[in-house]
Formats: C-alpha cells, sequence, structure tokens
C-alpha cells in the first residue's frame, strides 16, 4: 500500500492589487487528505479531474452556468492526488494574476470534460477574501480549503464526513491551452512533447488535451464513436467526436483510409448534424465502396 503525507508549509501571506512588483502573496488551498470525493456516478475522482483557484467578473451571475467560463479569472491550477485522495497546491499571487477586482469572491473550480459530458464542482465560503494590503505582515498564509466551504454553487458537500462530489454540466469550463495543461501533468520540468504518447494507449499528449482525458493513465474509451446505416443507393455514415470544452484549442479532421497506409481528408464531405460543448455530430451520405477506416486528427 502506498501512503501519502501531505503537510502545508506555514508561509506569511503578503498583498494584493496594489502589490509592488516584488511583493507576492501565498495561497494554500485544496482539499483535506483521504476524504471521501467522487462523481455524479459514484465514481472515484480521478487525476483527469483539474481545480481551479480563481473569481469571477463583477457581473458574475450564478444562475446562469452558461456565463461562467466567459467570467471566470483563473489564479492557478492543479489536478486531484488519487495515492491521497486530495488536491492541494500553494499559489504565489502577484501582479501577473491578481483577480481584476480585489472584491471579488475567491472560489474553487473544479471540472473534468471526458466522454461527452463534464463534471463540475464550484464552491466558496463568503468569508474567503483575497490578501490585501492590511495584513501584509500576518504569520499565517491565506487558506481556502473545500472543508471550509458552505456556498456550493454545483455540486455536492457533506461538512460533518467531508465527503463531496460533482455532478454534471451541461456548459464550458474554464478554458485551458495545450501548454498549461502538460504543465499540470509534467510538472518538473518533464520533457513530453505533443505527439508523446507517455501511457502507451495509442492517444498523443495532443489527442488526450482535445478529450480531456490523463495522459499518464490508460484512456479505455475511444476519440470518436462511427454508426453506419445502409440505404438502397447510398450509406449514411454518422461519427459523433468526443472533446473536452476547456480545450483552449479544438481544431480537428476527419481522415480516411482504405489500407491503413495512405489517409485522405474527409473533413470537408462531412455535414454538421448536432453540436454541444463536449462534443460535435458529423454525417456524410456515401456511395457503396469497400471496407474504409477513419481516424481523428487533432491540430495545433
Amino acid at each position: 500500500m502506498k501512503i501519502c503525507y501531505h503537510v502545508l508549509t506555514l508561509l506569511p501571506a503578503l498583498a494584493c492589487s496594489q502589490l509592488l512588483a516584488e511583493q507576492k502573496a501565498i495561497i494554500e488551498w485544496g482539499s483535506d487528505a483521504y476524504s471521501h470525493a467522487t462523481d455524479s456516478s459514484a465514481s472515484n475522482i480521478d487525476e483527469s479531474f483539474i481545480f481551479e483557484l480563481g473569481s469571477f467578473n463583477s457581473s458574475f451571475n450564478p444562475s446562469d452556468r452558461s456565463t461562467w467560463a466567459a467570467s471566470w479569472n483563473s489564479v492557478d491550477r492543479t489536478t486531484f492526488n488519487e495515492d491521497g485522495n486530495f488536491f492541494q497546491q500553494t499559489s504565489t499571487l502577484d501582479q501577473s494574476n491578481i483577480p481584476p477586482s480585489q472584491n471579488s469572491r475567491p472560489y474553487i473550480w473544479g471540472y473534468r470534460n471526458r466522454d461527452g459530458s463534464a463534471e463540475w464542482i464550484l464552491l466558496s465560503n463568503p468569508n474567503w477574501a483575497w490578501p490585501t494590503p492590511t495584513n501584509l505582515n500576518l504569520p499565517i498564509p491565506t487558506r481556502f480549503l473545500v472543508s471550509e466551504a458552505t456556498t456550493i454553487e454545483t455540486g455536492f458537500l457533506d461538512p460533518t464526513s467531508g465527503s463531496w462530489a460533482t455532478q454534471q454540466a451541461a456548459d464550458s469550463s474554464p478554458k485551458i491551452s495545450l501548454l498549461d495543461w502538460k504543465k499540470l501533468y509534467f510538472p518538473n520540468g518533464e520533457e513530453s512533447e505533443d505527439l508523446d504518447d507517455p501511457d502507451g494507449d495509442g492517444l498523443s499528449n495532443r489527442l488526450e488535451y482535445f478529450l480531456g482525458s490523463n495522459p499518464l493513465q490508460i484512456t479505455q474509451e475511444q476519440p470518436l464513436e462511427l454508426t453506419l446505416e445502409k440505404q438502397a443507393s447510398e450509406n449514411k455514415i454518422t461519427v459523433k467526436i468526443f472533446r473536452s470544452s476547456s480545450a483552449q484549442s479544438t481544431q480537428f479532421s476527419i481522415q480516411s483510409s482504405t489500407d491503413l497506409k495512405s489517409w485522405s481528408n474527409d473533413h470537408q464531405n462531412f455535414t454538421l448534424i448536432n453540436e454541444s460543448p463536449h462534443f460535435i455530430q458529423l454525417e456524410w451520405l456515401a456511395l457503396p465502396e469497400r471496407t474504409k477506416y477513419f481516424r481523428l486528427d487533432v491540430g495545433d
């Protein structure tokens, strides 16, 4: 059994919107180790979940989830630690990531976008506040912990047991670039190129990013679903492509082959029939022919 201990280091809390360039604030945030954390299907939270600390613009209206991603300002992010069932991060607040409004409330937003759907938890506490110039000399770091949250915009939290859960969401999550996404899974300077496949599941880092899956764990799900409906004079091919709504870059093309050697771009032959933040569905009416293979190519 692998046992993981996590110790929070006490560091002085500094600063906020009127910081000088050299001033920095230290914020410790996350969940308790070995807490019971599940998604909406009661499956354990895994390392494909991303958690962000940030705030919303002053116009934030929690009743309209479709505006959350566009109004979100991220300070820092981290992934879930499966060994200890927790996520924790020590973040530095400086001039580069100060929330637009010092009075905006801090939130923790956890999400995963995979398999054509999203899982969210968004929580806060009315007493949470960003560090200000008036408490520069306090010997205690600023802390935002899941166990202290009292405002749950989406998701579930049981303060008595410390257990918490995400719930399904239909809208877009915060956007993250491919570079920042790789920093989450390769934080110590490990070299991992866009086309590398660290877990050997046949999906490159770029494709795992597009899908919202974990590049360090074998992904069982296929990136697209194909259905064929044979008709009298033509075949109707329907393709459903799953994608992460948090991926900043979502360019892709569908390629086909008859021999698995030579591939051609068939994207222009498909017609869009359905789309959501988490999947896109295309249709192609094609003449009957010999066996054809399809693959998904994800661009930069």
